[in-house]
C-alpha cells in the first residue's frame, strides 16, 4: 500500500487539474496557462484551489511514509493511515469542487491529523 498510496497522492493533483483546466465548455487557453486558471470561476476553479492545495499537503505525507517505514511502523496499521489519508484526500477534492466549505475543513484537518500520526506509530 505504501507506494500504491505515493503514487495516487501524486497523481491526483493533476486529475484535479486536468477538471480545472477541461472541465467545462469554451477550452483552456494553454499559450498562457497561469493567466486562464486565475480567470477561471465556479468549480473549475475550486478544482483548481483543490489542486494546489493536493500539491500543498504531499510534503508532509511522503515525509511521514518514510519515517514510518524507516522506523519499522507496523505494517498493518500503516496501511490502514494510508488508506484513510488517499480516501480522505479524495473526499477533500470532491468537497472543496463542490463547495461543502465547512465539511471540506473538517475532512481536511482529519487528513492533517493523520498524515502528522505517521510519525507516531
Amino acid at each position: 500500500m505504501t507506494i500504491t498510496s505515493i503514487l495516487i497522492m501524486c497523481f491526483l493533483p493533476y486529475v484535479l487539474a486536468g477538471l480545472a483546466k477541461f472541465g467545462g465548455k469554451g477550452g483552456f487557453n494553454n499559450h498562457v496557462p497561469r493567466v486562464a486558471l486565475a480567470k477561471l470561476t465556479g468549480w473549475r476553479q475550486r478544482a483548481n484551489f483543490a489542486q494546489a492545495n493536493q500539491f500543498e499537503a504531499l510534503p508532509l505525507f511522503i515525509a511521514g511514509v518514510v519515517f514510518a517505514t524507516l522506523h519499522n511502523a507496523p505494517v498493518g496499521l500503516l496501511n490502514i493511515i494510508l488508506a484513510l489519508i488517499v480516501i480522505i484526500r479524495i473526499v477533500y477534492s470532491f468537497l472543496y469542487i463542490t463547495d461543502k466549505a465547512s465539511l471540506r475543513s473538517l475532512v481536511w484537518l482529519s487528513g492533517i491529523i493523520l498524515s502528522i500520526s505517521l510519525f507516531f506509530i
